[in-house]
């Protein structure tokens, strides 16, 4: 008789991309890394279909900081998460008093509604078929 499997497919995938973003993170020494420590990430397909990685910072002078290192991060994101063509650094702006308040009227939605940010193409691998 086959045993249970412990894990179910939304936990191996949870425990999967836990330990992607760890190691992404923990490949970053000094500034970058306690910069990305403040962030949120996640992969999704952009409006296009082109599959994105997703850094949310916390504030817009995060998200400034992590773009003068786009260099590297898109160098790890490559290294670490083949098929992922483009990164986008994100922001909340934060929101205002009366937002708040209708926020936490309607529990159905999350504060605030827009979110902003720039996405940054990885290069063509070399030699890649086209």
């Amino acid at each position: 008789m086959l045993s249970r499997p412990s894990f179910d497919d939304r936990t191996l995938a949870e425990s999967f991309y836990q330990a992607l973003l760890h190691r992404f993170c923990d490949s970053f020494d000094g500034s970058t890394r306690t910069l990305l420590d403040n962030c949120t990430f996640g992969i999704a397909p952009s409006q296009t279909g082109v599959k994105t990685f997703f850094i949310l910072a916390p504030s817009l002078d995060v998200a400034k900081q992590l773009a003068e290192s786009i260099g590297s991060i898109i160098t790890q994101v490559t290294n670490l998460m083949p098929g992922v063509a483009q990164t986008a650094i994100c922001v909340v702006p934060p929101e205002t008093q009366a937002e708040r308040s209708t926020a936490s009227e309607d529990l159905g939605q999350f504060p605030p509604k827009f979110m902003m940010g720039k996405i940054f193409s990885h290069p063509s691998e070399v030699g890649s078929a086209s």
